[in-house]
């Protein structure tokens, strides 16, 4: 971070494993004298303020890096908040999967992770595009949207991770997958029966696991992952390819690389349950689209593939 100008903290309270209000103000305080810089505290109170506030700090045009305290579901606000690609973006990680501190390699530990990332270098990453909403990470379209949705607030604050596990169990037993017609690029479409499509843009899913293995967020491409099959049985053979981190090697699977997807129902078929960075995503909008070098991030970690091109 260029430690003269001023950095933004958007706080998201909500977020589970943020230090306390008092110690993240002994924390903030402690720097600002260390290293002569002005930090200025955002906090928001319900969804969707981070984008808000995000967009009040650019319109501003006084601060150079804006730190997210929270998951990755207050980035993906933030990310969706600003268009100029000069302001860096960091995280304190205060989530349940905290996907994007282990791609980009922040430590858990607040403190160390904002000192860290005092000096880290910004890199112009590729965000997802569908319709007019934005993605680091990834978009999942079936089980793992529906599972998602089913996933009660109060259930993930206790149990975390966990809570997704017996969700996407649960719902593997009933899930009767979807019929979609599947197109890359210019390539002719065709129709699919799936349970789970995921589009990565990271490697990392869930925290624990990676689907779209091959995938980097710098190539300016998107990566796809079919599971293919119908019904439940099909779908609960899919949950230990997810969890042993065995997807490659699944033949049920296929795993293809792409600027332009589109993704539409078969006639008769409703169109499928929708993810997009953990958070339900609204509407019908099939169209998903890369953005090369959207955003800068802040990478500790720069060394790992999915920051190679």
């Amino acid at each position: 971070m260029d430690n003269s100008r001023q950095i933004s903290l958007i706080i998201n309270p909500t977020a589970g494993g943020l230090p306390s209000r008092s110690k993240l103000n002994a924390i903030v305080k402690a720097l600002c004298e260390q290293h002569q810089i002005d930090i200025k505290t955002f906090e928001t109170k319900a969804p969707g303020d981070a984008t808000v506030i995000a967009r009040r700090i650019e319109s501003a045009n006084d601060c150079d890096s804006i730190i997210v305290c929270g998951g990755d579901g207050t980035m993906n606000e933030v990310i969706n908040g600003i268009q100029n690609t000069r302001i860096k973006l960091g995280l304190i990680q205060g989530g349940t999967a905290n996907v994007w501190a282990k791609e980009a390699g922040i430590p858990s530990d607040p403190l160390k992770a904002l000192r860290l990332q005092l000096d880290a270098p910004a890199i112009p990453v590729d965000v997802g595009r569908i319709g007019d909403r934005k993605f680091l990470l990834m978009a999942g379209f079936g089980l793992d949207a529906a599972t998602v949705a089913a996933v009660r607030p109060r259930v993930k604050r206790y149990f975390g991770g966990l809570a997704y596990l017996l969700a996407g169990v649960e719902m593997g037993s009933r899930y009767r997958g979807m019929h979609v017609s599947l197109q890359l690029d210019n390539d002719p479409p065709i129709k699919i029966q799936s349970n789970l499509i995921v589009i990565g843009n990271t490697r990392l899913y869930g925290g624990f696991t990676q689907i779209t293995s091959k995938a980097s967020a710098v190539d300016g491409f998107l990566d796809c992952v079919v599971f293919h099959g119908n019904g439940p049985l099909s779908t609960l053979r899919t949950i230990p390819d997810l969890l042993l981190n065995r997807s490659l090697r699944s033949n049920r699977m296929t795993y293809r690389r792409a600027r332009h997807i589109r993704i539409c129902p078969i006639a008769g078929h409703s169109m499928p349950t929708t993810q997009i960075d953990g958070d339900i995503k609204s509407g019908d909008n099939s169209e998903i689209y890369i953005e090369p070098a959207a955003r800068r991030m802040i990478v500790p970690n720069i060394d790992k593939p999915v920051f190679q091109p």
